[in-house]
């Protein structure tokens, strides 16, 4: 079940990364900003794919306590949705910012990540800067709601 769910999470951060492209494909205006997203989102994705080919059951294993598949693919799914949203025209800019905010908080929150355990410093570093990218993105995120608001978008 635990190799299931850091599968799922690695579908997670597929779909959030392709919420932030399909968001710079419909606002123009922001397409560096969201493109950048996406990027970091597949590095994500790339790094936890890594770290799921390292676990060996000694150094590095997988936690199959710490977590409910049923989270993740709830964000997927709300990810998903507002991915349709945008491309029928349902969100303007503001809209996405909150929505792609609360998408990056709730990861946050989730702490999906501590599904692996052990490991090398190298490990944990990888999984701290993923996890501390991610509060950045819920930082710039944040920060781009209240220009948009201000009306400097």
């Amino acid at each position: 079940m635990s190799l299931e769910i850091a599968k799922k999470l690695i579908e997670c951060e597929l779909t959030i990364s392709k919420l932030y492209s399909t968001s710079a494909e419909h606002f123009p205006e922001l397409s560096d900003f969201w493109n950048g997203l996406a990027q970091e989102e597949i590095g994500h994705a790339n790094t936890i794919e890594d770290l799921l080919s390292q676990v060996d059951g000694r150094m590095l294993k997988l936690n199959k306590k710490r977590f409910n598949i049923r989270p993740l693919e709830i964000s997927i799914e709300h990810a998903e949705n507002i991915i349709s949203r945008i491309e029928f025209g349902e969100l303007d800019l503001i809209g996405v910012l909150s929505l792609a905010l609360d998408i990056e908080q709730s990861v946050i929150e989730s702490k999906y990540y501590e599904i692996f355990e052990g490991g090398s410093r190298e490990y944990s570093d990888r999984l701290k800067q993923v996890r501390n990218e991610s509060r950045g993105h819920s930082m710039l995120i944040s920060d781009m709601k209240q220009k948009a608001l201000a009306g400097e978008i």
